[in-house]
């Protein structure tokens, strides 16, 4: 027996039960599902501690149709560090003993047939798992061993239900795909990225797949999600309704003419106009294949474009943080299972604004966007009571110690240096250095000049490596610019509640005054960002430099007339102008 066309899953009966967590609030719908034409039903010991278990095999018991049902059982991964606790909705970020694993998994499979009565399951997913799960030969020999003894005809894989896990689940299936029977995805209409990148690769291993709907985010994103969705499934209806179909039809026919899906598994959610019942009913009857449907797929397929919208969970190249439960950079193994299926990662599995990324970005290569997690920190202090400005210059020549070394214009006995480098710990030890040179011992720091920022990408970048971590350099050692002008700046907070595309009219009306000068040779500048960085809370440093002094002063007075220095600038300075007297770039130039 294969699974029909739609199926019902439990968690539908979990959120819309006004009974919440009783047998009898489950089995209600579940029978509402069966007079309606529903023969394939998901259940999970995750959803309300067994309690839909138990009302599914109550309403198969009392209404004589489990020959007739396809019964899909879910059980949760273990969650480590809990002393062998395995939680039905923990998700597992290490991965336990693997005779611990041989027990919870044949004890949650019992579990499930036990409270549901079902006798055996025609399918048992994994759910959830964390990244052990997709890697561990102990589980999937513990499920194989299941199906051996029969109680399941069937084994495979459920990642989610939130999006994502393409790459770990093709390595699952590079790993393990000859022994897998099925795996639920989140792959419909509404959302068929990223799980259309999977899809051949199933069909490859003859594993089959039931699409299902993603979660709703949780916390307060989930009203606007459901809304959003809401006005998607209108689209949908009406564009059903042009090809006179039904709605659930159109969504059923779509999702299993993807080979190798053969069942839909939907969120069935009440509307303003319709109950919870009305819902499962009118959804239970798009089990028939339709061929009046397949002339609305190119539309529907523009309705649910969806590439890009989601940050997804699993291994992706946008988390660099440490691994939890249902995130983790991409290791040797997701990135060698990325090129064997030729997935470009911040091409083919890349949320433009997911909030997790914190690398820098650069302007698209063939379509790929430049992204890097390196930066280069640049500090700049002022020190004055130097006895000798040249034994300063001599010291650092003989040491070969890149910096830049200015004259201050306006203390004879002071320096600025400026010294950098992509780590600030070791930006931190070189500033130590050279205050123990012996010109430097007897200087004191004057606190209000040091800036210490980082550089930044601005999305535009044609080389984004060279200009966050060589450029800055090459910049502030160019021989033909000796003067510079250093300071911080500080915008007004109603700058960062303005509209994004108001925002980028006032930096483009700078950016054109920067690019004259630059453009006609007059001057080089230097950007960075020093948010929370700054004992004033400056958010950025510039740098000036140019041949001459005058040029410096008449940029910066052409900025004054800009809308954003007008009218969004809380803090400019304090200044500092020096005069280069040494510098050398260093290895990194």
């Amino acid at each position: 027996m294969e699974p029909s066309r739609i199926a019902f899953g439990l968690w539908n009966s979990a959120s819309a039960a006004p009974g919440r967590g009783q047998p009898g609030a489950h089995e209600s719908l579940v029978r509402t599902a069966l007079e309606s034409g529903f023969r394939t039903f998901i259940t999970s010991d995750a959803i309300e501690g067994g309690a839909a278990d138990r009302g599914l095999g109550a309403a198969l018991a009392a209404t004589g149709l489990r020959g007739e049902s396809f019964v899909i059982g879910c059980i949760g991964a273990p969650s480590p560090g809990h002393g062998g606790d395995y939680g039905p909705s923990g998700s597992a970020i290490g991965g336990p003993s693997d005779e611990e694993v041989r027990r919870f998994v044949r004890e949650a499979a019992t579990g499930v047939l036990g409270r549901s009565g079902v006798g055996h399951l025609d399918l048992l997913l994994f759910e959830s798992p964390g990244r052990w799960a997709f890697r561990s030969a102990a589980l999937w020999a513990a499920m194989s061993e299941l199906k051996a003894g029969g109680l399941t005809r069937g084994i495979g894989i459920a990642p989610g239900p939130s999006n994502g896990y393409t790459l770990d689940f093709l390595h699952f299936l590079d790993r393990f795909g000859e022994g897998i029977d099925a795996a639920m995805l989140v792959f419909n209409p509404l959302e068929p990225w990223p799980g259309e990148l999977v899809l051949q690769a199933a069909k490859d291993k003859a594993v089959a797949l039931v699409g299902r709907e993603s979660a709703p985010p949780p916390g307060p994103a989930a009203p606007r999600a459901n809304e959003e969705r809401g006005a998607r499934m209108s689209r949908v209806f009406e564009l059903a309704g042009r090809h006179g179909v039904d709605g659930w039809e159109l969504l059923t026919a779509w999702t299993t003419a993807r080979e190798p899906v053969l069942s839909y598994a939907p969120r069935l959610l009440p509307s303003a106009s319709q109950s919870t019942e009305e819902v499962i009913r009118a959804a239970g009857h798009s089990q028939r294949g339709n061929a009046a449907c397949e002339p609305a797929f190119g539309e529907l397929r523009q309705i649910g474009e969806n590439k890009g919208k989601a940050a997804l969970k699993g291994g992706t190249q946008q988390f660099q943080g440490k691994p939890q439960a249902e995130q983790w950079p991409l290791d040797a193994e997701l990135v060698e299972t990325a090129a064997r299926h030729q997935i470009i990662p911040d091409r083919d599995i890349f949320c433009v604004n997911d909030p997790r990324d914190l690398r820098d970005f650069g302007m698209p290569v063939r379509g790929v966007p430049q992204a890097i997690d390196r930066r280069l920190f640049m500090q700049l202090q002022v020190l004055t009571g130097l006895p000798s400005r040249q034994q300063a210059v001599q010291d650092l020549q003989s040491g070969g110690i890149a910096a830049v070394l200015y004259a201050d214009l306006n203390d004879p006995r002071a320096v600025g240096l400026l010294l950098w480098d992509e780590d600030p710990l070791h930006l931190s030890a070189k500033a130590d250095a050279v205050h123990a040179l012996p010109a430097f011992a007897s200087s004191r720091i004057r606190p209000e000049y040091t800036m210490l920022a980082r550089t930044y990408g601005f999305g535009r970048e044609d080389d984004l490596a060279y200009w966050l971590t060589r450029r800055p350099i090459e910049a502030a050692t160019l021989p033909n610019r000796p003067w510079a002008v250093w300071y911080p700046l500080r915008r007004k907070p109603g700058f960062y509640r303005l509209p994004k595309d108001e925002q980028a009219e006032m930096l483009r009306e700078h950016g054109v005054i920067g690019h004259h000068f630059g453009s006609a040779g007059y001057a080089t500048d230097i950007r960075l960002e020093c948010f929370g960085m700054d004992p004033a809370d400056n958010e950025f440093v510039l740098g000036l430099l140019s041949e001459r002094l005058d040029w410096l002063s008449r940029l910066v007075k052409e900025m004054r007339a800009t809308r954003q220095t007008g009218e969004f600038m809380d803090h400019l300075g304090p200044f500092f102008v020096g005069h280069t007297i040494y510098q050398h770039a260093g290895p990194h130039a």
